[in-house]
């Protein structure tokens, strides 16, 4: 689901709202480590989980299996490079009575410039942007990739580890087990809030406050699922541009390309906050990425890259 997570520019439209999704996307993000925030090809997922064969054979060492996934994850940002998708967003907000107020969607064209998650819009609730709106975003993403372009891909992965190793740090984690989950055995652990931790950056602030579940892939050592809540209130700007309320909730899920990566595929986030001390939001939003294509070495993409089984 992660550090994608400042997870993107929002459009006009939607920044509004963009501190709360934000947050609630950061999160997942920083665990998935990719991570922005993301859909499915929604068929392939949604199995429940149940007890893998191999389900009392020892567990292993949570800090450790961290430290794996941290390193895994190198190769996979490598490998993403050579990737793009499309993402599509849909956001539901509803009044204060619980009824649908707007329904948003918006989609994206996502690739990877030197580890960072670049997102160009190019429709707005199904119609394609007008020459002079698309004229501006392109210029948005050619700042977005010279700016990726000037990052050391190394030091952006070392940003990622130390957030992700101390993770381990600034929660409780219980439960350990093991999971089929979609045919593959998984690791599972539950982890609780933490409060009191000293955090670094913004995307510990938000985890520190968060309990769920995460999965991660015994074979691959990637984290294939996140389900998490919000145990307390989480404030954007010391309560004055957002706290997101306790209860909020957030599922992310990503699954196995081509035989050789493990991208996002579905992202789920139910907010419920308030925005400048003064108004109340409910919002459901749905992310779900689908047409992933791979390029080749002359930069020619590759049609008919897909959701496939393991094999």
């Amino acid at each position: 689901m992660i550090e994608r997570i400042g997870l993107s520019a929002r459009s006009a439209r939607t920044k509004r709202s963009g501190h709360l999704q934000g947050a609630c996307l950061i999160a997942a993000s920083a665990l998935l480590i990719v991570l922005t925030t993301a859909t499915l090809a929604a068929a392939a997922l949604g199995q429940p989980p149940r007890p893998a064969a191999n389900s009392a054979a020892p567990m292993p060492d949570v800090g450790n299996l961290l430290r794996e996934v941290t390193a895994r994850q190198k190769s996979i940002e490598q490998l993403r490079e050579d990737y793009d998708y499309t993402e599509v967003s849909e956001t539901r907000e509803f009044d204060g009575s619980g009824r649908l107020k707007e329904t948003k969607t918006e989609e994206y064209q996502i690739f990877f410039v030197n580890g960072r998650h670049i997102r160009r819009l190019v429709k707005r609730d199904g119609k394609p942007l007008d020459a002079s709106e698309e004229k501006k975003e392109q210029e948005r993403v050619n700042k977005e990739i010279n700016k990726a372009s000037k990052d050391s891909l190394e030091g952006r992965q070392n940003k990622d580890a130390v957030s992700l190793s101390r993770i381990v740090e600034n929660s409780n984690w219980s439960n350990a087990r093991r999971l089929l989950y979609n045919g593959r055995s998984t690791l599972a652990y539950d982890f609780t809030s933490n409060p009191h931790a000293r955090t670094q950056t913004r995307a510990e602030d938000v985890f520190k406050d968060l309990s769920g579940t995460v999965w991660i892939d015994e074979k691959d050592r990637t984290i294939v699922r996140l389900a998490a809540r919000f145990a307390q209130d989480f404030h954007v700007g010391a309560g004055l541009l957002a706290s997101v309320h306790k209860g909020s909730t957030l599922t992310a899920d990503q699954a196995l390309i081509n035989h050789e990566i493990w991208l996002p595929v579905k992202v789920q986030v139910h907010i419920d906050a308030r925005i400048m001390l003064f108004k109340s939001v409910a919002e459901d939003i749905l992310i779900t990425t689908s047409n992933y294509h791979k390029f080749s070495v002359n930069s020619t993409q590759q049609p008919g890259v897909t959701v496939r089984p393991p094999a």
